[in-house]
């Protein structure tokens, strides 16, 4: 460079638009940012058992009311494998004293016409007397009262067999404080069968009684 010379002009390089020229600046909206759900809220394996603890507790809770306001205990603390009496021997359970009188075994067919019924087995006959010795009145259900075999096995009676033989109906029988009925249940069981026992229950929740027939 010569000094004393003036310095050249600046040129704007080639292909640029002349000043003042530039295009205006697009302006681009901003996009919100998206929100984030809260997170759920889960449950702990421990809450649930925790829950599902007391649910059972109240169930438990309120069957133990229930028996007693039947007046029955457990199955497990009242009744034993030791019978408490024999045949024409009084026992009482809950509301009710029982006292089988007869049993009799090797019926093959009960009723005629329409009330007629066979055997699958034979049939044992279990006549008794009912006593309601409460203060209430008391429903009797003959399917809760099971004919057992020396092995324990246990067999329900057959209502439909038990119309034949009895006029009082011992599905679902009312009886008032200080009544007395007779009731013969019916019991379809293998040929050779030979009962041991009758387990007698005030109602479902009762604890039973068992009455040797041998």
């Amino acid at each position: 460079m010569t000094y004393g010379q003036n310095p050249p002009q600046w040129q704007p390089p080639t292909g640029a638009p002349p000043p003042g020229q530039y295009p205006p600046q697009q302006y681009v909206p901003q996009q919100p940012w998206p929100q984030q759900a809260p997170p759920s809220k889960k449950v702990g394996v421990g809450k649930i058992l925790l829950i599902v603890g007391g649910v059972f507790v109240l169930f438990c809770a309120g069957m133990g009311g229930l028996i007693a306001l039947t007046g029955g205990d457990s199955d497990d603390t009242n009744s034993s494998n030791k019978p408490a009496a024999g045949l024409n021997e009084p026992v009482t359970d809950g509301k009710f004293r029982f006292t089988v009188t007869k049993v009799a075994c090797g019926t093959a067919k009960i009723g005629s016409g329409i009330l007629e019924n066979k055997a699958q087995g034979q049939y044992c006959l279990v006549s008794m007397t009912i006593v309601n010795v409460g203060k209430q009145e008391q429903g009797f259900d003959g399917s809760l009262q099971k004919l057992l075999d020396a092995k324990g096995t246990e067999y329900s009676n057959d209502e439909a067999a038990a119309a034949g033989v009895s006029e009082t109906n011992t599905l679902f029988l009312d009886i008032n404080p200080g009544n007395s009925v007779k009731v013969t249940l019916v019991y379809d069981v293998p040929k050779g069968t030979k009962p041991t026992a009758i387990k007698l229950n005030d109602s479902m929740f009762s604890g039973s009684v068992k009455v040797a027939l041998t």
